[in-house]
């Protein structure tokens, strides 16, 4: 876990000098490049939450995952499913579909990282546009683990939802913009998703299950 925050940060940190050392210059040397010019000293913040996702891409996925079974979560999850058992994943799921999650988040962050245009404001924008599905990214091994098996039923499953996948990961990429702590702050919110699915899923699970199997329902007519 060490060599991969040490990894995340020097990326950070090269990535941001690059942009401001030899992006901006290059840019404001014409005309129209000096309006887009200030935006380079931004968006390196914007990206440092796609750093983290894939620097620690095959931590993160096992790290929730000890989280749930070290305070017993994965066992009180494991009810939710049809069989009251987790769910193992086929190869499909658990590695192709898997990376489309990825690969949309960390589109979707960039994306939204258009933001940062705007001064003081735009890291906040950032994360208010693209935390839900940061959020999703985070649990969607568990996710598959209770039962919600897919882009379709877990995408059912996160707009039911919304509001707290919204919220929970407005926070987390807020937090992963910080400059060098970003990393830690990363590890922190992955530990964070296990008990943000306990309170998502358990403390409102007559809601839930009643509100997943209507959308389940709706999407078989």
């Amino acid at each position: 876990m060490v060599i991969r925050i040490t990894i995340a940060i020097v990326l950070e940190i090269n990535l941001d000098g690059f942009l401001k050392l030899v992006v901006t210059p290059f840019l404001a040397a014409s005309v129209i490049g000096a309006v887009a010019a200030p935006l380079t000293f931004f968006v390196g913040q914007a990206l440092q939450p796609i750093i983290n996702s894939f620097c620690f891409y095959g931590f993160d996925d096992p790290f929730v995952m000890a989280t749930l079974e070290a305070t017993g979560g994965k066992d009180r999850l494991s009810t939710l499913s049809k069989t009251g058992e987790w769910h193992h994943m086929g190869i499909f799921h658990k590695y192709f579909l898997r990376w489309c999650i990825k690969a949309t988040a960390g589109f979707w962050v960039g994306f939204a990282g258009i933001c940062t245009y705007i001064p003081i404001v735009g890291p906040i924008l950032t994360a208010l546009l693209s935390g839900w599905v940061v959020a999703w990214d985070m649990v969607y091994i568990p996710l598959s683990g209770m039962g919600r098996v897919g882009i379709l039923r877990q995408g059912r499953s996160v707009l039911t939802n919304f509001s707290e996948y919204y919220w929970f990961g407005f926070w987390a990429v807020l937090m992963e913009e910080i400059p060098i702590v970003g990393p830690v702050c990363h590890v922190y919110n992955v530990y964070s998703a296990a008990f943000f699915l306990e309170r998502v899923y358990l403390n409102n699970s007559t809601m839930v299950s009643s509100m997943d199997g209507l959308m389940d329902g709706m999407g078989e007519l």
